[in-house]
């Protein structure tokens, strides 16, 4: 739809017609004026993404996605059904000899079975549910901070490719530092994947919990926190914060009351965004092919 209806979109005509609107620059030093039809190609990359039929995609996305996790839950519960495993969990699942080597000492009668089991203290088990999430909490505040430092990366580099000396980048400065920010911000991902198991390993060991289906069930959360904030901590800046707080030209907000914060471009900001789900993703499954092939 968006290819179809590409010279048909008023907003990139105007764009593309605005020959006589003068842009200020982008970054104090090196950045040129620019004329608001240097955006034109910008402008219709913008409409392949953001154009009417996005909003009828989105909601199609939401009602599948929905309607293939309910057939999913209905044909797991027909498996467990036919395999006799509804109640599996709770009849067959034992304690974890872990849970029962540090508790053995403490033992209390099973009010069901009637047998005496290892028993944890409320107070022991609260001073490691509040050790966990203190640590989760401070590895989240590492992929803030990781998020900040791309934050002035941005920032500072944007005015050194616009002083390249290659015109294709130096007329690309904007293009040229998000594209490179994505490729750091890929690898500061990939290493914090590889830290985030371990800490949630050691975390839900910390724990303790008293079967295996509570182990996993912990870790899954961990991991699912963990990886969730890593991956998405910078796709959130650029969607909901970048060019927000810019300030005006003669009053521009400053980083440390350095450097100008970073602006969009003048066709909006969903470029950026683009190229940051794009390349990590591109990049993210090739790695994870190379891994399976290559790895031994």
């Amino acid at each position: 739809y968006g290819v179809t209806t590409l010279n048909h979109c008023q907003v990139s005509k105007e764009v593309c017609q605005a020959t006589d609107i003068i842009m200020c620059p982008i970054c104090d030093k090196y950045c040129p004026f620019m004329r608001l039809s240097d955006s034109c190609v910008y402008a219709k990359v913008t409409h392949l993404f953001d154009n009417g039929a996005t909003v009828f995609f989105a909601v199609f996305m939401a009602v599948w996605a929905t309607v293939f996790l309910e057939f999913w839950k209905r044909r797991r519960a027909v498996i467990a059904y036919d395999w006799d495993l509804i109640d599996w969990e709770e009849e067959e699942e034992e304690i974890r000899p872990q849970f029962e080597a540090k508790y053995s000492k403490k033992e209390r009668m099973n009010p069901i079975s009637g047998k005496p089991e290892p028993y944890q203290a409320f107070a022991d088990k609260c001073s490691r549910l509040i050790v966990s999430a203190s640590g989760i909490f401070f590895m989240i505040c590492v992929v803030i901070a990781a998020v900040f430092g791309i934050v002035i990366y941005r920032v500072v580099t944007v005015s050194t490719f616009a002083a390249f000396k290659w015109a294709l980048i130096r007329n690309n400065s904007q293009v040229a530092t998000t594209g490179t920010a994505v490729c750091i911000n890929f690898c500061i991902i990939m290493l914090l994947n590889v830290l985030y198991e371990k800490v949630a390993l050691l975390l839900t060991n910390l724990e303790q919990p008293r079967t295996e289906s509570e182990w996993e069930n912990s870790f899954t959360l961990k991991m699912f926190l963990f990886q969730f904030v890593n991956l998405n901590s910078s796709t959130f800046y650029i969607a909901f914060f970048l060019g927000r707080f810019t300030g005006h030209p003669g009053a521009y907000l400053r980083l440390i009351n350095r450097w100008r914060l970073e602006e969009c471009h003048p066709s909006g900001c969903l470029i950026d965004l683009c190229m940051q789900m794009g390349i990590i993703m591109v990049l993210k499954q090739t790695w994870n092919n190379f891994m399976e092939l290559g790895y031994p």
